[in-house]
């Protein structure tokens, strides 16, 4: 029961804060595949093919608006990281009220609330992880091979929805090492083992749809192999290590982040083991990242492959709490546990939301930009990002609609990913203005160019003109730029002629 009523509050926050529709970027990418029925695609570390299944049954079987049920199986699967999380620490040796402190830490951590109320695989993933961190304590005590069995059947499937889970197998297998009781290397093993590599090595390599599949899933888009990639650059990774920990003080601003500590500190004492698992997976996972240089966390989204970590250390808070309630207990006549321990929690659960409601608004006033993001229309870019509460955020499909309605018949708009993406939504999903062709690059400079229709130039417009993502050099002649409702115009001046040679005028 109380697991129960953790998920069920844990689903009720996350459906209070939910986003009503559709939002910016990858989400909307993402609940395009889902609500159009695109192709399954299971090529590349980009596909979430479990994620957008999931997400079709949810909106054929669910009412309401389709992008607003994709932004609730992301909901679905972060109270069910935050149940786990409570099942972990109870699993571990904690009470119920410090269970329910370290998975309320979790609910409330800035990245996992805000990847829980929008379409994103990430509480997927930390769920995933989660489910087989429990069933791998579960064997560790019980020594039934169901209980591995059960890990490994989880977390393969946890692959189908993010190949990033990954990051905890050498945790993983050398938890199982240490914990099997007097571990036999047998000939007939290796043999097996043996023959097991060298199969999968033939049909890799002998087969060419099995190695252009594995070349597509290993050099992407988006890549693996980068971040395996021997070069070490110190300094990058010394600046890129700074922001892990400041996106980790920002996940847990109250008193969480110092009982993560204690816990961290409590569960190397009383289980060493255990305590190497959780250390070893985060410290494989941000090693990973940290190391990839090449991605910087300034001005982009790097610090979404940290949630997994921070799963981690909410059920190292649940320890420090648990381990701190003890010693309360022990040095008090009277027990005051259950009183020091509903503060906690509800300090933990209560002075986040608080923080990041109130950070983003007095950043505006203070003239300090703490996020330095492109703009967009109708998008506050302080509290889209600081405050994951998503609750009435509908900026993304008023931009979008009011996009395709300002427009002239025929229009060419050029976009970058993020207007472009639901643009491409609302054309596709609410189906309005199939004569507007949309330009975008999903990565990289958008080109913008004067497109014809049997010789009459079509109308151009570009989402923005925001520096380092649009390129008016192939537009010819002279020409100017207007402002019409959420776009800008690229508008020929009267007498100005295309021609191969002519230059744009701004």
């Amino acid at each position: 029961m109380p697991l129960f009523l953790v998920f069920t509050a844990a689903l009720g926050f996350y459906w209070v804060t939910l986003a009503p529709t559709v939002v910016w970027g990858d989400s909307a990418r993402l609940t395009l595949r889902v609500v159009a029925k695109e192709p399954l695609a299971f090529g590349t570390a980009g596909d979430h093919p479990l994620f957008v299944v999931i997400g079709r049954i949810l909106v054929a079987a669910l009412p309401g608006d389709p992008a607003r049920l994709v932004n609730f199986e992301a909901a679905l699967f972060g109270a069910l990281a935050v149940a786990v999380v409570y099942r972990c620490a109870r699993q571990l040796g904690t009470s119920r009220l410090a269970a329910a402190a370290g998975a309320a830490s979790l609910a409330v951590a800035h990245t996992f609330w805000l990847h829980a109320v929008m379409a994103e695989v990430y509480t997927a993933n930390a769920f995933f992880l989660a489910a087989t961190l429990s069933l791998l304590l579960d064997w560790r005590r019980r020594q039934q091979r169901r209980y591995l069995a059960a890990a490994v059947t989880v977390f393969a499937i946890g692959l189908t929805n993010h190949l990033v889970l990954a990051a905890l197998v050498p945790a993983a297998v050398v938890f199982v090492v240490v914990n099997t009781p007097r571990p036999r290397v047998t000939r007939r093993s290796l043999w097996w083992l043996g023959g097991a590599g060298a199969t999968v090595a033939a049909i890799a390599f002998a087969a060419p749809s099995a190695a252009a599949a594995f070349q597509r899933l290993w050099f992407g888009p988006p890549s693996i192999w980068e971040y395996f990639t021997p070069t070490i650059a110190p300094r990058g990774m010394a600046r890129e290590a700074g922001y892990y920990l400041l996106y980790l003080v920002y996940q847990f601003p109250s008193i969480s982040l110092p009982l993560g500590l204690v816990g961290l500190w409590t569960l190397l004492r009383d289980d060493a083991r255990v305590g190497a698992l959780l250390l070893l997976a985060v410290a494989v996972n941000a090693g990973i990242f940290i190391h990839h240089t090449g991605w910087e966390s300034p001005g982009a989204a790097k610090f979404v492959f940290y949630l997994a970590d921070y799963v981690v250390f909410s059920i190292l808070c649940a320890i420090g709490v648990h381990e701190m309630l003890v010693r309360l207990a022990s040095q008090s006549a009277v027990d005051r546990s259950r009183l020091w321990g509903t503060t906690i929690l509800a300090a933990v659960a209560l002075l986040p939301p608080l923080i990041y409601a109130i950070l983003p608004a007095s950043a505006t006033r203070m003239g300090i930009d703490l996020v330095h993001a492109r703009t967009l229309p109708y998008r506050d870019n302080q509290r889209y990002f600081l405050n994951p509460n998503k609750r009435g955020e509908d900026g993304a499909r008023r931009f979008a609609t009011e996009a395709l309605q300002v427009v002239r018949p025929g229009a060419v708009i050029f976009a970058d990913f993020t207007p472009a993406s639901v643009i491409r939504y609302v054309q596709v999903v609410d189906r309005v203005r199939p004569d507007v062709i949309l330009r975008y690059s999903p990565s990289g400079i958008v080109v913008v160019e004067w497109l014809f229709d049997g010789g009459h130039r079509r109308p151009t417009y570009v989402a923005s003109l925001t520096h380092g993502y649009y390129d008016l050099s192939g537009v010819a002649g002279e020409y100017d730029l207007v402002p019409v409702g959420p776009l800008i115009e690229v508008r020929p001046r009267a007498g100005s002629t295309a021609s191969a040679s002519g230059r744009g005028v701004p």
